[in-house]
């Protein structure tokens, strides 16, 4: 339990995607730069100012009212849920940072963003909503595993990254409001995959198992959202299929 938890306040301070383990070979200047890229990357997103950073959008023109500030902001727009184009630059800029050629960067950036956003809609639409204390405790409990993460060095150095502490905490708080229902929601999926498969089954089979399906579920869902780039929709068809209002 130790080690999965110190995985995930390492993935959500570096938006890392499912690869246990690659983080540990950068050097700290890795992490700090990497932690000043999000600090910058979290200003652009408060200066958008949104009252619901990741709107799930209903079937309704009132409803779906994203309360964006900056249209320029959206990248791609799915069935029922929105991408932005900083989460999307954030992604990217992780895999060109870690290796990637910019091409090859920008569709795993791309690749994971949908799968996130609709994992993070279906989330919702199954009751895995988040309230503000229960971010607050998560956040928390990450703050305590930091005084024992055996990479703390690590970890201090993407915390550097930013202001101040306090930024950084911030920070993840907005991670966790997208993150925590789809990490609840995946717990639920899990053990009912693995009570309906666990007949017969060593336990690390079923978890191999279990990697792959999840997997597959999430590029599923991803392209059951029909993801659209804003850029190539005309002005009344973002209206109507958007339904997007600007807020001064």
């Amino acid at each position: 339990m130790k080690k999965r938890k110190i995985k995930i306040i390492i993935f959500s301070a570096i938006l890392i995607i499912c690869i246990t383990g690659v983080v540990w070979a950068y050097n700290n200047d890795f992490f700090k730069n990497w932690g000043v890229f999000l600090s910058g990357n979290s200003k652009t997103n408060e200066k958008n100012s949104r009252s619901d950073k990741y709107t799930v959008l209903s079937n309704t023109l009132a409803d779906s009212i994203t309360k964006l500030t900056d249209e320029d902001d959206i990248f791609e727009i799915g069935k029922d849920v929105i991408i932005l184009q900083s989460d999307v630059e954030r992604a990217v800029k992780f895999y060109e940072e870690t290796g990637y050629e910019k091409k090859d960067a920008y569709r795993l950036g791309v690749e994971y963003e949908e799968k996130y956003s609709a994992m993070y809609a279906l989330a919702i639409k199954n009751g895995f909503q988040v309230s503000v204390d229960e971010v607050d405790d998560k956040i928390k409990e990450l703050q305590k595993l930091f005084l024992i993460a055996e990479n703390r060095d690590q970890l201090n150095e993407v915390m550097n990254g930013f202001s101040s502490e306090d930024e950084y905490w911030n920070y993840e708080k907005e991670v966790y409001k997208k993150s925590l229902p789809i990490e609840n929601y995946r717990i639920k999926l899990e053990e009912e995959y693995k009570k309906k498969q666990e007949a017969n089954k060593k336990m690390e089979d079923l978890q191999s198992e279990w990697i792959v399906w999840y997997e597959e579920f999430q590029r599923q869902e991803a392209e059951n959202q029909h993801f659209v780039k804003l850029s190539e929709l005309s002005e009344d068809v973002k209206l109507d299929k958007l339904a997007v209002f600007l807020l001064n």
